[in-house]
């Protein structure tokens, strides 16, 4: 570490240079035989092998017509798909990366010394090992204008892992030396939450009559309509009994006058 608290830049005897990892490549080396063995052998089996099945091997069960178009499908998917996963290993891990003299090199751009870099985006490399670094380039140095700007990935998984770190510590270093101001980052403080102000009461104005309040009224209760109201039922009064009738008890009968009995002749 620097007196600034950066990173030291590495002084190495050599160049550091980062070559083709052995690793990325041996896997994509195995999954392509992989799928060139499993193509053949469907090959052989979908166009050969099963359609002779009941004459090859009449006491067991023939293949249904859907086995033997699936594996011609495979047969016909498989071979080709290992040959553009050989080109895309060998194409993605071509030549090296190199550091020497202040100078990067990497493959598809122009040299591009330290102090022409501009930003490295490092999002993804502490997780993935990949950095994308900007650079421009003054004009006429690149050959084409359209070179003279530009984006190269550092990648140490396709590349070999400790000279790719090598030169992204280097590069990192040069870019905070240049730059002293974003070697510390001021820690951007969140603005306050605005307080609510409380009403201020307007002054009264002299000979202006107070003014009160409306009070809320209580609500009046509401009369239920007539309809929900039931309707007492009145008793009948008893009808008046005649006198003699049957049925009225005999204390409120009147009196009947008794007839002498008649003479006997």
């Amino acid at each position: 570490m620097t007196a600034e608290g950066l990173p030291a830049t590495p002084d190495p005897k050599g160049p550091i240079v980062a070559r083709a990892g052995r690793y990325y490549r041996v896997t994509r080396y195995i999954m392509t035989f992989i799928l060139f063995v499993y193509g053949g052998w469907s090959i052989y089996d979908g166009f050969y092998s099963w359609p002779n099945w009941p004459i090859s091997h009449p006491d067991e069960k023939p293949k249904t017509p859907i086995d033997i178009l699936f594996n011609k499908i495979l047969g016909c998917a498989l071979p080709p798909a290992g040959i553009l996963l050989l080109i895309r290993c060998r194409f993605n891990s071509r030549g090296e990366y190199r550091l020497e003299n202040g100078v990067v090199r990497t493959p598809g751009h122009p040299p591009v010394p330290l102090d022409k870099i501009q930003t490295v985006d490092r999002e993804l490399w502490e997780r993935k090992g990949i950095a994308y670094i900007d650079y421009q380039l003054d004009p006429g140095t690149a050959g084409d204008p359209k070179r003279e700007k530009g984006t190269f990935v550092l990648d140490d998984f396709v590349y070999e892992r400790e000279p790719t770190d090598a030169i992204f510590n280097a590069i990192e270093a040069a870019l905070l030396k240049g730059h002293p101001s974003t070697a510390v980052a001021p820690t951007a403080s969140k603005p306050a939450a605005p307080v609510a102000k409380a009403p201020v009461a307007k002054p009264a104005v002299a000979g202006a009559p107070a003014v009160q309040k409306a009070v809320p009224r209580p609500a009046t209760p509401i009369a239920k309509p007539a309809s929900v109201v039931k309707p007492v039922p009145i008793a009948k009064p008893a009808p008046a009994s005649k006198p003699g009738a049957p049925g009225v008890p005999p204390a409120n009968r009147p009196p009947v006058p008794k007839t002498p009995p008649r003479p006997r002749l």
